[in-house]
């Protein structure tokens, strides 16, 4: 579970950023536009999104959704968020989309049965460094991939570094993989270090 404390922090970070920045890069933590988007192009490597559906969980002011909709076409676009001030930037900001736009604990409120995707993403929410980051990583991915029916692509920062970001938690990418292998499926992947510290995961049926 996401412990209240874990996730007043996440929405008070977030929140703080986006009153702050109000759009851009920088809401996500993410240092440029160049930053960000080497991220959603190695999500984008999980497979052919032309015409999926895709749930992007931590979506924030949905950025991700305007780079995946150019890069594919055309895609059933979701985001959840636990901030309901992005998600309300986000609802505005594509309205004229078909795109859905949710505010909601998943962890502690699951989304309904019948609410599946093709592929989920997550990008970036693991690099909070919360109490019981491991945990949390752990069950959001297994929440995660029991909501996608043909992949799930996450990423966070590698223990395997060089460098110190004040606030950033790194997780080793040994138990990560043992985690996803014995608990998600035998069908996943592991890229470690296509940035400075930055290891992404595919996971599929």
């Amino acid at each position: 579970m996401l412990s209240p404390e874990a996730k007043q922090m996440i929405i008070d970070n977030y929140r703080g950023r986006f009153h702050k920045y109000g759009a851009g890069p920088k809401v996500a933590e993410w240092n440029s536009v160049e930053s960000q988007e080497m991220r959603f192009e190695q999500l984008c490597k999980l497979g052919d999104m032309q015409g999926a559906s895709v749930l992007d969980i931590g979506c924030g002011i949905a950025d991700m959704y305007p780079y995946v909709l150019q890069k594919f076409g055309t895609i059933k676009y979701t985001g959840v968020d636990l901030v309901q001030e992005t998600i309300d930037h986000a609802r505005q900001a594509y309205a004229a989309s078909d795109a859905v736009f949710v505010c909601q604990d998943i962890i502690n409120d699951p989304l309904p049965e019948d609410m599946r995707f093709d592929y989920v993403t997550i990008s970036g929410i693991f690099n909070n460094d919360v109490p019981h980051a491991v945990q949390f990583l752990e069950t959001m991915t297994e929440v995660a991939f029991g909501l996608a029916l043909k992949g799930l692509g996450f990423n966070f920062l590698s223990t395997y570094r060089s460098y110190d970001d004040a606030g950033a938690y790194y997780h080793d990418p040994v138990p990560v993989l043992r985690h996803c292998l014995e608990r998600l499926s035998k069908k996943t992947t592991l890229f470690h270090h296509y940035g400075r510290a930055d290891v992404s995961v595919f996971v599929y049926r």
